[in-house]
This record gives C-alpha cells, structure tokens and sequence, in this order.
C-alpha cells in the first residue's frame, strides 16, 4: 500500500492501514471470528447496488459461501487514509476477485472504509463500493 496519508501521526495511519489489510486477509479466509472483531457491531455494507447490507447478513452470505474473496488486489496509488482523532476514512480502488452465487469474475471498484477508534482499537463502521465515483463524505 503505497497512499496518501493525512491527518494524525503515522502511528495512527499505520493502525489503520493494518486494519484494512487484516479485513481484506478476513473476508479472503472467510474468517468469520476475526471479521466479527474487526468491525463495529452496526457495521453495514453498501454494495455496487446500493443495498445496503448488515454486518450479520454479510457475514452470513461470507460464511455460506454466497460470497466467495478469492483475492483483493489494491492498485498501486492506493488508499488514502485520512485519519482525525477518533476517525478515519480509507479511499481507494482496488480489483476484488469473488465468487457470487458461484459466479467468479474480478470487480474494479472503489471503495470507502469508515473507522472509528473505540478505546484503543480501530474498528471498521461502513464499508461503500461503487464501479465509478463515490462520496468521500467522513462521518
């Protein structure tokens, strides 16, 4: 990951980065357990279509294999985290190589990660793909 930084100290940038990296790795493993610890508990989902989908939903469609990640690959001039006190956005673009409803094909999307800081711990709160341009609204 090679993106743009701004806000807080690298520390705080680095957390951020791992996080990403350790959710991709989880939705690629289909880990169930360590998804459920990496996002906030009203996590939710926004689809290419617009649906917007609950973290318990999601999981389920992770866990039953409805939803396959074979690879998430981030291109080369991405994310940008943004990161103020207690929230960060991550903005980038990346190809997500999944299976849904056992129908494979590589998605070029772009994407926001909304993260929020509870106590110590950054978790993830919204997750929004798009095929074209999307919000980069911060919460």
């Amino acid at each position: 990951m090679n993106g743009r930084t701004q806000g807080m100290a690298e520390p705080e940038v680095n957390a951020v980065q791992h996080l990403l990296q350790s959710y991709h790795q989880a939705m690629i493993d289909a880990d169930i357990k360590t998804l459920k610890n990496l996002l906030c508990i009203h996590f939710n989902l926004e689809h290419v279509t617009g649906y917007q989908q609950s973290m318990l939903e999601w999981l389920n469609r992770i866990e039953t294999r409805y939803f396959a990640y074979h690879s998430i690959s981030i291109d080369d001039d991405s994310p940008a985290i943004f990161v103020q006190k207690t929230t960060a956005a991550i903005i980038g673009k990346a190809t997500f190589n999944v299976s849904i409803c056992g129908i494979t094909s590589p998605w070029h999307l772009q994407f926001v990660v909304r993260c929020v800081k509870q106590n110590t711990q950054w978790l993830i709160e919204n997750a929004q793909y798009a095929t074209c341009a999307i919000s980069a609204r911060h919460s």
